[in-house]
């Protein structure tokens, strides 16, 4: 999320909203925290700043999107925390006719099949979850054959594949 905050910041981008996740998960904590850290960095300063916390599911991260959306001033930058955001968004400013990236840049994450098909295509975080499905089957696997095994823990790089979204 630091490096898809940062390009936002890096084509102009001032004014910032976040539809996040249940703070009780890590990756919610970690997503934002990554978003607040490149803000921070860049000198940009709480009060254009915006954070809506969603539940994972569609219909928390729509209600999320519509209130930073109801905001005066509002975020003119938007990003997603994952793929229901994402949908939760398109959906709310399709809704309000509003246009992307003109009148709001929205980068997503999670990579979704159909972001590049998107109308414009969709700036995304991909995660790679075949890698990540394959790393868990193989601890898990290797558990299975050693219990005694440690605990091991394994960190995959996400990419960010810029598209139209968020203005680039």
């Amino acid at each position: 999320m630091y490096q898809a905050t940062k390009h936002m910041i890096d084509l102009g981008h001032r004014s910032f909203g976040l539809i996040g996740g249940p703070l009780s998960y890590m990756t919610a904590r970690e997503r934002q925290a990554g978003m607040l850290d490149a803000l921070a960095a860049a000198g940009i300063g709480e009060d254009s700043i915006w954070i809506e916390q969603g539940d994972w599911n569609i219909g928390g991260s729509y209600t999320a999107v519509n209130r930073l959306l109801d905001r005066a001033p509002r975020p003119l930058a938007l990003m997603t925390v994952n793929n229901e955001a994402t949908i939760a968004a398109l959906m709310a400013l399709q809704e309000r006719k509003e246009q992307i990236p003109e009148e709001v840049a929205l980068l997503g994450f999670d990579e979704m099949l159909w972001a590049s098909a998107y109308n414009p295509p969709l700036s995304m975080v991909n995660q790679h979850p075949f890698y990540i499905g394959t790393a868990a089957a193989e601890l898990l696997l290797a558990r299975m054959q050693n219990p005694e095994r440690p605990i091991q823990q394994v960190v995959l790089e996400a990419d960010l594949i810029v598209r139209k979204s968020c203005g680039a």
